[in-house]
């Protein structure tokens, strides 16, 4: 018999489960790395299975949460189930948002705090120094933010790059590549300084 596993989630926790000691046969697999999904491609899953069953929706709004989720596999499975729930509401901007909201706390809680309590303090530091008011933030203002020396921040930035935990904008630029990482970072630094 043929069989066939599909994984989801950051390529280097993927590669930790697939070096565990009894997952012989995972090392032997074929793999295919997809990378995340195309917005267009979320976009027209969602459009097509509410046509489908003829849900009314608001296709800006639709356009809008497809692109939200950045091509976040788990983030794209929670939306489409929230809005599913929410069908006999009329998927209108209100319901998107309010849908989008909710899913928050299930990709913090079941995605976000796993991936966090596998980075180091070092690459936190370099982490909570991205946090701005701008979705994309140089190099200089990071290793400002984070009181990292460059060099520390050039490791980290490498090491959250391997891990696909930010990405390269441009020369010098990076940004989170998880969809409301930023947030997620933010409660954990508040709860931080509570402590």
């Amino acid at each position: 018999y043929d069989v066939a596993l599909v994984m989801a989630g950051l390529g280097q926790n993927i590669e930790v489960l697939t070096n565990a000691p009894h997952m012989t046969f995972l090392k032997r697999a074929t793999k295919l790395n997809l990378g995340t999904l195309q917005t267009i491609s979320v976009f027209q899953a969602y459009e097509t299975i509410f046509d489908k069953y003829k849900i009314e929706y608001d296709e800006t709004a639709l356009m809008r949460a497809a692109t939200l989720t950045r091509g976040f596999p788990y983030l794209f499975q929670l939306l489409g189930n929230g809005l599913w729930g929410k069908k006999e509401d009329g998927l209108n901007s209100f319901v998107m948002q309010q849908t989008l909201n909710e899913t928050k706390e299930p990709l913090f809680a079941n995605s976000y705090d796993i991936i966090y309590q596998t980075i180091p303090n070092r690459e936190r530091k370099f982490l909570f120094g991205m946090l701005d008011e701008k979705m994309d933030i140089e190099l200089n203002q990071i290793v400002k933010n984070s009181k990292l020396t460059q060099g520390s921040a050039n490791n980290a930035r490498t090491k959250l790059l391997e891990a696909g935990i930010i990405e390269r904008v441009q020369k010098g630029v990076f940004r989170f590549t998880l969809p409301f990482f930023d947030e997620y970072l933010s409660f954990k630094k508040q709860e931080m300084e509570i402590l």
